[in-house]
């Protein structure tokens, strides 16, 4: 009797650790809102450290949008995108061969878990507005503005 449940639970473990597929960890250590491909990772305003479950093989897309410093927005960076590969399964559906060499690469090479850091560009220093920027786009709108009542 013991020895049946010791089988039952080595084959339980075995079946628990062939369900597992690579896990996706996004180190974001100044907490920028992170999207993989659309959905945000966790919360507004991004966690450092999140580890997301396996959802599919093949290249993900990542957008960050910078964090706040204090209570503005940060304008000297700006939103950046990334992608990460999730290299696919040693064996594609090979029934019933799948899950013995499946098993055999994951106890050589582990779960084969991604990690990326994920860090937002600087924003060039032509496109930041300077102190007087406001004073030249209002001129620019009176102009526009005056041009278009004479059109009229």
């Amino acid at each position: 009797m013991v020895q049946r449940a010791l089988v039952l639970i080595q084959l339980a473990a075995l079946h628990a650790g062939a369900c597992r597929g690579p896990a996706l960890h996004l180190d974001n250590p100044e907490g920028h809102a992170v999207f993989v491909d659309g959905a945000a990772s966790r919360g507004p305003g991004g966690v450092s450290g999140t580890t997301l479950p396996f959802r599919y093989y093949g290249t993900m897309r990542w957008d960050a949008v910078p964090a706040p410093r204090g209570n503005r927005p940060d304008w000297e960076h700006r939103p950046t995108s990334g992608t990460v590969a999730l290299a696919p399964a040693l064996t594609g559906w090979l029934f019933p061969l799948d899950f013995p060499v499946d098993l055999v690469s994951w106890l050589l090479h582990g779960p084969g878990d991604t990690a990326t850091t994920i860090t937002v560009a600087p924003t060039p220093p032509a496109a930041l507005a300077t102190e007087n920027s406001a004073e030249i786009n209002a001129d620019g709108l009176r102009e526009r503005a005056r041009q278009a009542r004479i059109a009229r």
